[in-house]
């Protein structure tokens, strides 16, 4: 199979030079111009499509490939037109034209601008002989009507919408002849004149038109047998009073705006040219796509109007054939067409980019406090681990036979100690309103004798449970009878020394509320569940999940909730005879950001989808335990990112695409943790606190946007705000 495809890049635009445009309106495509040039031709299966290179179709320009002398039997030859999904990423294609018999010529006309072109012959063999990408023009040729002999000439109009010259040549030379514009009659008869043009290829732009003919009569001029006299009159009367059969030619033009251009703004100003005074042109009489009209006004020749644009896309306007006539009653001629793509400046549009920087800062969020709760655990480690060093200076200075020191503890350090230091607490307390789950998950084993039991399952059947206490009862009994077969409750809620084969269980929770720069109000709750467990003396490490819910209130019309569930393997070490704790943290999350905005009467909404990638490595100072004020530097850094996939809103045609979003966490930390214990009459006051600085690196990130129905894509750079 002998294929060529086209890929689209800088690298072509730099060897292949745009080619010259003479007389044309609009220079061709960097796609069409490679397919002249022959600049990105490959016979290769492999294919592979770039949008960010610059290579791209426009709509309106026409693709022509003419296939022939067949080495063996073909089945079927392609044009294949598609568009990337994103950089990098093999282009989605499907075939726009296709043949079966050669040799053949395929010519398509694009619907919309594309990406990605190819040309290809499934099975067999053919020479692709020609490949041509250029714009088709439409000629325009007024019908010049009957004629009568005796005027002698008459001027014709021909025009095509490219701007090329367009050629005159008659078919009967023996009723009428042209030269230039300019029609001789030569006797009475059909004449028929053919408007054609060349185009310009190879050196330009556009395909040759088709071919528009116009046939009219050409009458003498009526006698009655009176004599040259009479006739020469009739033929001075006849010069005198010509007859006005010439039609209305009409001019469209969007001032300011040509044809096939790219605009952001959605309103532009209309001029209407017509050849001569008309009577019945109004609001009526015009042909609109995707547009609005308005603020019509003009008389006789000359008429202006306003059009806006609907939604995003192709917009255009003419003027049909036959809406409105001149005083001879001659009905107009159709009008050239103008298109234009409307495309909104998304970067402009304050609602769309409020969400996106939303997006961007609840992942920065999500980052900054992925580690705090297993942070705290470690403050509380700290603790335990300046214990040790307060051990091992009481045992220090008892070997070298210095004097006992007040309160010192003279045990000795077991791998084991680590779990009598109260490592199991709780931040979050579980609780239970029906008795039978508090009876199945308490601290404490409910105790009850069989003559009480006896006494609850009597009451408990002859009230067939409607007595309200039924559920207490039930809650006694299945306590009592746990107690009975020596199994235990499960305690949901452990503090001190309490455990599981060596492991504790702690939870964090933490709620916050405040805003950032690009949100007005915004509120989130942290919970996080961890269990851990000494190795060896100086080592614990474990497991901690967290579950954590933000809203943000961009505007009162605009708003971002997510939720995020993550897990994270942890551990503290502390070097032998070393005052100093070495962490580190190891994590991932599921990422989902759900999106709602409304612009006047549409709602547009997305969920997208995330990961999270987080890890952090760290030092922390000790303090014996003992000391009535003490103050523990402790520095990391945490390096983290989290990925939002593309994802585009529903709600209607203004919805957008929001393309994938890398942001990066990277943040050096500094600070101390500062406590101060003061022992009182009745127990012991221990205030304490932290003070920490942070300092980003992380880079500006970027995320590329556009409307879900348009092809161009937009840039908007958003700088990190930690």
């Amino acid at each position: 199979m002998k294929s060529t495809f086209l890929r689209m890049g800088y690298l072509c635009l730099l060897l292949c030079p745009l080619l010259p445009v003479e007389e044309a309106f609009a220079a061709l495509s960097t796609g069409c111009q490679a397919v002249n040039t022959k600049a990105d031709g490959t016979y290769s299966d492999v294919y592979w499509q770039d949008i960010n290179k610059g290579r791209r179709f426009s709509e309106g320009e026409t693709l022509k490939v003419t296939f022939s002398n067949p080495t063996a039997p073909p089945t079927t030859a392609n044009i294949n037109l598609g568009t990337s999904a994103a950089p990098g990423v093999a282009a989605s294609y499907t075939s726009k034209t296709s043949t079966s018999s050669f040799p053949a010529t395929l010519t398509y006309t694009l619907d919309q601008d594309y990406t990605f072109g190819g040309f290809d012959v499934e099975n067999g063999n053919v020479d692709m002989t020609d490949m041509e990408c250029r714009k088709s023009q439409v000629i325009t040729f007024n019908d010049p009507g009957a004629q009568q002999l005796a005027s002698g000439t008459a001027d014709l109009t021909a025009s095509s919408d490219s701007g090329l010259t367009v050629s005159l040549a008659s078919s009967t030379a023996g009723v009428c002849t042209v030269l230039g514009t300019t029609l001789t009659l030569v006797s009475a008869g059909t004449c028929t004149i053919t408007a054609s043009q060349a185009g310009n290829s190879p050196a330009g732009d556009y395909f040759a038109a088709t071919d528009v003919s116009r046939s009219f009569s050409v009458t003498a001029s009526s006698g009655g047998g009176g004599g040259d006299e009479e006739e020469e009159e009739e033929v001075v009367e006849n010069n005198l009073t010509p007859v006005d059969n010439v039609r209305p030619v009409v001019k469209v033009y969007v001032l300011g705006l040509e044809s096939d251009a790219r605009t952001s703004q959605p309103s532009w100003r209309v001029a209407i040219e017509i050849s001569e005074v008309v009577t019945g042109f109004d609001l009526d009489d015009f042909l609109l796509s995707n547009l609005t009209i308005s603020e019509f006004s003009g008389a006789g020749q000359e008429f202006s109007a306003l059009v806006s644009s609907v939604t995003p896309g192709r917009s255009s306007i003419s003027v049909p054939e036959d809406g409105f006539q001149d005083n001879a009653n001659n009905l107009n001629l159709e009008s050239n067409t103008v298109s234009w793509r409307y495309e909104p400046d998304l970067l402009l549009n304050k609602s769309v980019t409020a969400v996106a920087r939303a997006y961007a800062s609840l992942a920065q969020e999500y980052l900054r406090n992925f580690s705090q709760p297993i942070n705290s655990r470690f403050a509380r480690l700290g603790q335990v681990f300046g214990r040790q060093i307060a051990t091992e200076a009481c045992q220090s200075d008892e070997s070298e036979g210095q004097p006992e020191i007040p309160g010192c503890n003279h045990d000795d350090i077991n791998s084991g100690d680590l779990d009598r230091f109260g490592l199991s607490y709780q931040g979050i307390q579980f609780t239970f309103k029906d008795p039978a789950m508090r009876s199945i998950f308490s601290a404490q084993p409910v105790k009850a004798d069989s003559r009480s039991l006896l006494a609850d399952l009597e009451t408990l059947v002859n009230s067939q449970g409607e007595i309200d206490s039924s559920n207490e009862l039930v809650g006694r009994m299945i306590g009592a009878t746990l107690a009975a077969t020596d199994l235990e409750p499960v305690d949901l809620n452990p503090s001190g020394d309490a455990s599981a084969a060596g492991w504790s269980i702690w939870t964090e929770g933490q709620v916050t509320v405040g805003n950032w720069d690009s949100v007005d109000n915004s509120d989130g709750v942290l919970i996080a569940i961890g269990s851990d467990r000494a190795f060896g003396n100086y080592a614990r490490g474990g497991v901690a999940l967290t579950a954590s819910w933000q809203s943000a209130e961009i505007n009162p019309n605009d708003d971002v909730d997510a939720e995020n569930y993550g897990l994270s393997f942890y551990g503290a070490m502390r070097p032998k005879e070393m005052a100093l704790v070495l962490e580190g943290i190891l994590g991932a999350a599921d990422l989902d950001i759900a999106s709602t905005r409304k612009e006047t009467t549409a709602t547009f909404s997305a969920v997208r989808d995330g990961t999270m990638l987080f890890s952090s490595i760290g030092v922390r100072g000790l303090e014996p335990v003992g000391r009535k004020f003490q103050i523990t530097p402790h520095g990391r850094f945490e390096l983290g990112s989290a990925k939002l996939d593309t994802e585009s809103e529903t709600g209607g045609v203004w919805a957008v695409q929001y393309g994938d979003q890398n942001i990066d966490h990277q943040m050096l930390f500094i600070g101390l943790d500062i406590n101060y214990q003061r022992a009182l009459s009745k127990g012991l006051m221990r205030p304490f606190g932290s003070a920490e600085y942070g300092y980003s690196f992380s880079s500006s990130e970027n995320v590329t946007m556009k409307y879900a129905a348009g092809t161009r894509s937009y840039n908007l750079v958003l700088e990190d705000e930690t």
